[in-house]
């Protein structure tokens, strides 16, 4: 269990079991683990505890080093709120605050980026079990992300700020370096208008931005226009530019945790 102290500067870290006092640790093959302070040993009853061996100053250095642990998809659409500080806690208080610790359900923040590409890699039954929480409201990665291709709703029927919307995109690049044109397949009716794609123009200035590099390498070199393409899109509202007469997307300046997403279909699971 870890436990911030107030100054920011300092985290202490706890034994779950016999609540010694330990620090995070890393070997020479780079194994990442928690040891006991120097001059503490963990109880004799602990699952954690070893016996004390003196060493002979001659050893074998061991061939085997861990596997890369499995990274942990997101389980919260942007940075988790900082937690009100308090000082070192006292051996009275540890054991509550390791009950909380461990009752307390698991929190990874999650960028655009990566909580979209957490999903492609999901089987479907993966998605059904893993808890994705955006802008408060609590779900999974099934319900959370909605297919723009249900003829049922129009476009202000979607919930775009709370949810995550997909669907296949045509992908074209500019004539100026950095910009680019995405077409939804799906096409929406707009009052008189009828069967309106949602047009969105990736400036350069946007594009710029590291997490949208990616849209660069999508498309093979001299390749113009490919629909082989998935959109994703959160926190923005298409809104009918009567001018243009095309239904058009307002890209906001930081991309962290809003604004679109583009995947290969290959990739990309219903």
């Amino acid at each position: 269990m870890a436990h911030s102290r107030q100054s920011d500067q300092e985290v202490y870290f706890y034994c779950p079991e016999c609540h010694v006092g330990v620090v995070p640790a890393r070997s020479r093959k780079n194994n990442y683990f928690f040891r006991a302070l120097s001059g503490h040993l963990h109880q004799k009853n602990c699952s954690f505890y070893k016996e004390r061996i003196e060493g002979s100053g001659h050893y074998s250095p061991q061939e085997h080093s861990s596997a890369e642990p499995e990274r942990l998809p997101p389980t919260i659409l942007g940075a988790i709120a900082t937690q009100h500080r308090i000082g070192k806690p006292s051996p009275r208080d540890l054991p509550q605050l390791i009950r909380q610790a461990k009752e307390a359900p698991l929190v990874v923040e999650g960028s655009f980026e990566q909580v979209v590409e957490a999903w492609n890699t999901m089987s479907r039954d993966k998605k059904r079990l893993t808890s994705l929480t955006i802008n408060g409201t609590q779900g999974t990665y099934e319900d959370r992300f909605e297919f723009i291709g249900d003829t049922t709703k129009n476009a202000n029927d979607f919930n775009w700020e709370d949810k995550i919307i997909y669907g296949k995109t045509c992908l074209a690049k500019g004539n100026r370096e950095g910009v680019y044109f995405l077409d939804s397949i799906r096409k929406f009716d707009v009052g008189e208008e009828k069967r309106k794609v949602l047009n969105i123009i990736i400036r350069e200035e946007y594009s710029k931005q590291k997490q949208k590099k990616y849209i660069r390498n999508l498309l093979n070199d001299g390749e113009k226009r490919s629909d082989a393409f998935t959109l994703f899109i959160h926190g923005c509202r298409p809104e009918y530019n009567y001018e243009r007469k095309k239904i058009g997307l307002s890209l906001p300046d930081n991309s962290t945790y809003k604004g679109v997403c583009v995947r290969a279909n290959k990739r990309a699971q219903r």
